[in-house]
């Protein structure tokens, strides 16, 4: 039997004089039913999703770097710059080296007389020089000490070293650290000095010194599909790209399907038209998608077999809802 207009009309009244005499409670309930349908509606059904295109454009993916060549080992080192050796002193030619004062009291040695060059005499050794002073009362005068003319030089150091001392004597000729000349580069080397050509380029090994450049790896695609719409209209293609490595990508190309709350990329064992159901029974999530609109990469790990998860989604866990499918192959 149905309730009466009079009756209806009088449990509104009875409810609206109640709500008037509690109307905290009243403005307390009716706000807090406004937040949970802008909750629902924003961001847990996400309606919004649906008017927002999230595009991206990825490039190729970046696969790991190759293996760095083999180096080779180093030429050898010019000597630094401001370093000098030490060259011995030539014939003839006294030591010139400057020594410290002594200190009160004790004896200076005298410097050493220099050598005499060959027909000429030897200048008289200069006088010793005392420690202790003489009393002014035996000496009138100090006795100058002469200074011996330098020799003058002989025709043993004017003369250049002959041809065969400025040629390269062999392994750790150049006496810098880390010489790598060997004994047949060094042999090659003399023979060119003593004939007074010296070679532009390395007459041993040129082939050393020209090494190939590394090969960028090639980039193939192992297995491919195309999307096909499910619960949202979705096309474009899919790629899956190896490098020879074991490292692998899944790539979306000309991809666009409908955006929604939290939407994945999944592999599945299923056919793509399989039921529903079917998809959560063996899955592997890849990841949230980056866009419903664009190019986009996943990387797939390497223990994963293609050959049993040759499914590709696009779906919406929160609901579990495939947005569309595609099969690799």
């Amino acid at each position: 039997m149905d309730a009466s207009p009079d009756a209806s009309s009088s449990l509104i009244r009875r409810l609206w004089g109640w709500a008037r005499r509690h109307w905290i409670i009243t403005t307390i309930g009716v706000g807090a039913a406004i937040g949970l349908g802008i909750w629902l509606i924003f961001f847990f059904f996400a309606v919004q999703t649906l008017f927002i295109d999230e595009e991206v454009d990825e490039a190729l993916p970046t696969f790991g770097a190759p293996a760095a060549p083999a180096e080779a080992p180093p030429a050898a080192a010019p000597p630094p710059s401001g370093s000098e050796t030490a060259a011995p002193a030539p014939a003839g030619q006294a030591d010139t080296t400057a020594t410290a004062p002594a200190p009160d009291g004790q004896a200076t040695p005298a410097p050493p007389a220099p050598a005499a060059a060959e027909g000429t005499e030897a200048p008289p050794p200069p006088a010793a020089e005392t420690t202790d002073a003489a009393p002014a009362a035996e000496t009138d005068h100090e006795t100058p000490v002469p200074t011996p003319d330098p020799p003058p030089e002989t025709a043993a150091a004017t003369e250049p070293a002959p041809a065969e001392a400025q040629l390269v004597a062999g392994p750790g000729a150049s006496g810098m650290p880390g010489d790598e000349i060997t004994q047949e580069r060094a042999d090659a080397m003399n023979e060119m000095m003593a004939s007074g050509e010296m070679p532009a380029e390395d007459p041993v090994a040129p082939a050393e010194q020209e090494r190939p450049m590394p090969v960028a790896p090639e980039i193939v695609t192992l297995v491919s599909g195309e999307f096909m719409s499910r619960s949202h209209p979705t096309e474009g293609r899919v790629l899956v790209l190896n490098d020879g490595s074991e490292q692998r990508f899944l790539r979306f190309e000309n991809f666009r399907t409908d955006n929604g709350p939290d939407l994945n990329v999944w592999l599945s064992s299923a056919p793509p038209d399989a039921p529903v159901r079917d998809f959560l029974n063996d899955w592997i999530d890849l990841g949230d998608l980056k866009g419903n609109v664009g190019a986009q990469n996943y990387e797939i790990p390497p223990s994963v077999d293609l050959d049993r998860y040759s499914t590709v989604l696009v779906w919406c866990v929160r609901f579990s809802v495939v947005f569309g499918s595609a099969g690799l192959a």
